[in-house]
């Protein structure tokens, strides 16, 4: 339990709860071994629970609608997935799946305890909002066929956000 208690505390998402608040969510916590290719995360479903990695490693993808599954990340020891769903004020809606690619051992951490950790820290909820746009943003150009055609790289390298006021020309043809 103490090794648990340590990853929660790492992860940054409970830094504003107490030491006792903490434990609270270790023993409420389930530890769950899976294995290799089961799925803890469907797209579409309403999230209830977030997960954390004790061992293994999950990796996110989404489904076209022709069947064919995109890679969007894969995570590993620490790591925390399915927290987006849980943000206040957001669709609870699942925006990707997420399964074992290896033997893996979580943490099934319930909805109240997450709630419970951002009442008491607002940074916490900007951190996670700003983390879910820059995920948003990763996972369009992965799903993009035209940024796929293209061998760009890590997309930080390349790519920036503009913002225009509602009276500028972005484009304009000249005859």
């Amino acid at each position: 339990m103490k090794e648990f208690h340590s990853l929660l505390i790492e992860t940054g998402l409970f830094e504003g709860l107490t030491a006792a608040e903490v434990e609270q969510v270790v023993q409420s916590a389930d530890y769950i071994q899976l294995p290799t290719n089961w799925k803890i995360i469907n797209q579409g479903e309403i999230g209830t629970e977030f997960f954390l990695v004790v061992t293994g490693s999950l990796q996110v993808f989404t489904t076209k609608p022709d069947g064919t599954e995109i890679a969007l990340a894969r995570l590993g020891r620490g790591n925390y997935v399915g927290e987006q769903a849980l943000i206040p004020g957001r669709a609870k809606v699942r925006n990707a799946s997420v399964r074992t690619a290896e033997p893996s051992s979580l943490l099934r951490i319930d909805r109240k305890y997450f709630e419970q950790a951002l009442a008491r820290d607002a940074q916490l909820v900007r951190r996670l909002e700003l983390l879910g746009e820059k995920q948003v943003s990763d996972n369009l150009i992965k799903q993009s066929a035209l940024f796929q055609t293209f061998q760009l790289g890590d997309a930080s390298e390349w790519r920036r956000e503009v913002y225009f006021s509602s009276q500028d020309v972005i484009f304009s043809e000249y005859q």
